[in-house]
């Protein structure tokens, strides 16, 4: 039973972080449609417009499943909506992460020059933030390796 406004609120992001999370499983094993189906669904709920810390990660989930089931159009969309929310929201962190799997796109897309230029926003970042598996990742990504 829900007592307060705080528990529901509590609630709710649990139940959409329990979606992400199962989705990032389904990603890992290469069952994408699964992941962009269940993501699509939380959408549609409209229940992630009432917790903006979380709705960045949903949009940049699905934009990342699609992009792995090269569905490269939507998956644009949908970064650019996360990026954005990310971005209003001020949080660094979860913009890192963004800009690396937005860097992933545009290196599948053929545009090696906005890659780049993502992948070396995000080593500076990642340096700022003192997190250091990024910084690694960033670094291997501007090398080409």
């Amino acid at each position: 039973m829900v007592k307060n406004n705080q528990e529901k609120d509590d609630f709710y992001d649990y139940e959409i972080a329990n979606t992400v999370d199962l989705c990032n499983a389904y990603d890992k094993k290469g069952e994408y449609i699964k992941s962009i189906n269940l993501l699509k669904d939380v959408i549609a709920s409209k229940k992630i417009n009432e917790y903006p810390k979380i709705e960045h990660i949903v949009y940049g989930n699905l934009a990342y499943s699609l992009m792995k089931n090269k569905n490269y159009s939507y998956s644009k969309e949908y970064f650019t909506k996360a990026i954005t929310t990310c971005k209003k929201n001020n949080d660094e962190l979860g913009y890192l992460y963004l800009i690396l799997d937005f860097g992933e796109y545009h290196l599948l897309t053929k545009d090696t020059l906005k890659a780049k230029e993502l992948f070396n926003e995000a080593l500076l970042l990642s340096k700022k933030l003192k997190n250091g598996k990024e910084i690694l990742k960033s670094l291997m990504l501007v090398k080409g390796d």
